[in-house]
């Protein structure tokens, strides 16, 4: 069984607990994950579990899967992961009962195979799990209100002058989504998206660069710091 936590920028709409091997997500109502809006195809994506393993697929939807900030075809879930379709994600969660039942099937003899295995299980573990607690915020002045400060609490953080974009940016070559900063199992990303009118990060033109405390980031005229952890109350 696994529980799927469907939400709309970020409020929570339904929650689906089910116990299928083969989950369909999309507009149509034969969907066991319905979601009633133009932007979702009727058919968008497809879960199928095989062997304990829970693979996403996406049906050759209009607007696209998303996982971890990626456009996917096939991914492979991991528990605590966050799907995103238009603009709706689903937090895919196995039970804690089914992982535990997962974990103590470990051989009693010693296997240097299985050993290998379980480490690198119990790794990607340790890692997913560390990924839901990294923190950072951003630290950038605006003329009217001063210094602020953002929470990334987002899987991705979109620059650009989409109003949808968590940051608006304009300027006559600024893309409507211009740059991202993605947060994966060990940190966080700054990507660029155009081609002119690059984001720097220390005043360098990057394409995808691993970002640390301090770091400067400006895109166009807008300048943030880059700070880990939550900012000081």
């Amino acid at each position: 069984m696994v529980e799927l936590t469907l939400t709309f920028e970020r409020r929570p709409v339904n929650t689906f607990k089910l116990d299928k091997d083969v989950i369909l997500i999309g507009r149509d109502p034969t969907c066991e994950v319905r979601i009633d809006n133009v932007g979702i195809s009727r058919h968008h994506a497809r879960i199928e579990k095989h062997d304990n393993i829970y693979t996403l697929f996406d049906l050759g939807s209009s607007n696209g899967t998303y996982v971890k900030g990626q456009k996917i075809t096939q991914y492979n879930l991991n528990n605590g992961d966050e799907i995103n379709i238009w603009n709706f994600s689903i937090f895919f969660k196995i039970p804690e009962s089914e992982q535990v039942k997962e974990e103590v099937k470990a051989p009693q003899k010693i296997d240097i195979d299985a050993t290998i295995a379980i480490d690198r299980k119990q790794l990607d573990l340790r890692q997913k799990e560390r990924s839901s607690t990294l923190l950072a915020h951003l630290s950038y002045t605006d003329k009217k209100k001063g210094d602020l400060t953002f929470a990334i609490m987002k899987t991705t953080t979109f620059f650009g002058k989409s109003p949808k974009c968590e940051f608006p940016i304009s300027g006559f070559f600024v893309q409507h989504r211009q740059a991202a900063i993605i947060r994966d199992e060990i940190g966080f990303r700054f990507i660029n998206f155009g081609n002119s009118a690059k984001g720097t990060v220390n005043n360098q033109a990057v394409d995808d660069y691993r970002l640390k405390n301090g770091d400067s980031i400006k895109i166009g005229s807008h300048t943030f710091k880059f700070n880990e952890g939550l900012p000081a109350k």
